[in-house]
């Protein structure tokens, strides 16, 4: 790295106990090479990562030599959408994208179905899941059952139609599903069947009364959702996305910044009013549907994209740039609920953020937010005290720039004159 970023990463080792076996040498001649960027959420902080990501690449850094490091998994959701919005190319390394993860796909699956019932894909998805002993034999014989029944608009009907809106019954019925021997179904299978029908009912009367995430949160509650995911490996931190996308489905600004097209849309966000019923549903939907299908994410890490990661998945590499978000106290160092950390933790933390800090070959943007929203709520935070260890470090040398992200103030601005400021 240049020499302000070994500075910088000599000044934070110097905080654990532990520090002799570490050796770094400036390798770069180096100018304003650290950079200080206030934010007031995660949004604003995740809108400056991509547009400067672009920038970089725009002055001719490769975009698989650019990587944004966070030390959390769940810090990467917001970085995703932003990168969408901007069309950077990016990839998620060592993890699952958020908007690709079975929790999610499974949530907006239900969403779905509740939306259109003759959502076919989404349901064959969510009849057996939460598992409720609707196995392939009895999905079968559901097919062929609804294929039996009179032809809706010239085609066969949709097993969801069949079973949710009860096209195969007369108005004089009010049975929730014809006779077993009718379905051709046992009667375990007939009772599985039945549970998971009477739910969706239910929970379709819910749709016109509720908004997105009222609904999403209602689904949640109705199948037993967070204990089923609980219940998985990484349960906990399946949960906190579980509650993410509840969060992301009552924001009505969340997801509506995509036109069609993948380009932003028009209007103030802060503007825009929560819709509800069938209608505010389907803009949701519209809107999740472009992120989870969107055309800049990679699913190869060796991809020329830019590098989303955690600091742990970040070890052994180098880029020209790096951006730490999330450079607050208790996200680095980490903070593990209430508990204190010994002096053992805090160690480990220090020599976690050396790593981040000493993957920068060029450049190196910290980052932090005033305030940002951690599994559905909203947490104030102090920043990250290295950040003041790398101010006094660099003071007499390159002090970091630090500024306000939503000014318009560009940290590389003083590329050109970057041969002036070389150490020597």
């Amino acid at each position: 790295g240049t020499a302000p970023i070994v500075r910088a990463a000599k000044a934070v080792i110097g905080e654990s106990r532990d520090r002799s076996p570490l050796e770094l040498d400036a390798v770069r001649p180096g100018g304003k090479d650290v950079a200080v960027v206030a934010t007031e959420d995660e949004i604003e902080e995740a809108d400056f990562a991509a547009r400067e990501a672009a920038r970089a690449a725009r002055s001719g850094v490769p975009l698989k030599d650019i990587a944004v490091l966070y030390r959390t998994h769940s810090q990467s959701r917001p970085l995703e959408e932003a990168f969408i919005r901007a069309g950077v190319p990016h990839v998620v390394v060592g993890d699952t994208a958020f908007y690709t993860r079975k929790e999610i796909k499974d949530l907006v699956a239900y969403l779905r179905v509740l939306f259109n019932s003759r959502d076919t894909v989404s349901l064959q998805r969510i009849i057996n899941t939460p598992p409720r002993k609707i196995g392939p034999g009895t999905l079968e014989k559901l097919e062929a059952w609804a294929a039996g029944l009179p032809w809706v608009d010239g085609m066969p009907q949709p097993l969801g139609m069949a079973l949710l809106d009860r096209t195969w019954s007369t108005p004089d019925q009010d049975d929730l599903l014809p006779p077993a021997a009718d379905m051709g179904l046992g009667a375990g299978a007939y009772k599985a069947v039945s549970g998971f029908v009477s739910v969706m009912r239910e929970l379709g009367e819910a749709v016109e009364v509720s908004d997105p995430g009222a609904l999403t949160e209602e689904v949640v509650r109705a199948i037993g959702f967070e204990e089923y995911v609980a219940d998985m490996e990484n349960g906990d931190e399946r949960v906190g996305y579980v509650k993410e996308l509840v969060s992301i489905a009552s924001d009505p600004s969340a997801v509506e910044s995509l036109d069609s097209d993948g380009t932003e849309a028009g209007g103030n966000p802060a503007t825009k009013k929560k819709s509800s019923g069938h209608e505010g549903l389907g803009e949701f939907l519209e809107g999740i549907s472009l992120l989870m299908s969107a055309e800049t994410r990679s699913e190869d890490e060796g991809a020329d994209a830019v590098k989303l990661m955690t600091l742990h998945a970040a070890k052994g590499l180098e880029f020209d740039t790096v951006l730490i978000t999330g450079c607050e106290d208790e996200l680095i160092p980490f903070k593990r609920g209430d508990a204190s950390s010994d002096a053992a933790e805090h160690d480990e933390e220090v020599r976690l953020f050396y790593v981040g800090l000493t993957r920068a070959k060029r450049k190196l943007f910290l980052c932090r937010a005033f305030k940002r929203q951690r599994f559905g709520r909203t947490v104030y935070a102090d920043p990250s005290p290295f950040l003041e260890v790398i101010r006094e470090s660099l003071v007499g040398g390159k002090p970091p720039q630090a500024r306000r992200a939503g000014m318009g103030i560009n940290p590389s601005d003083d590329d050109a004159n970057d041969d002036d400021d070389d150490d020597d």
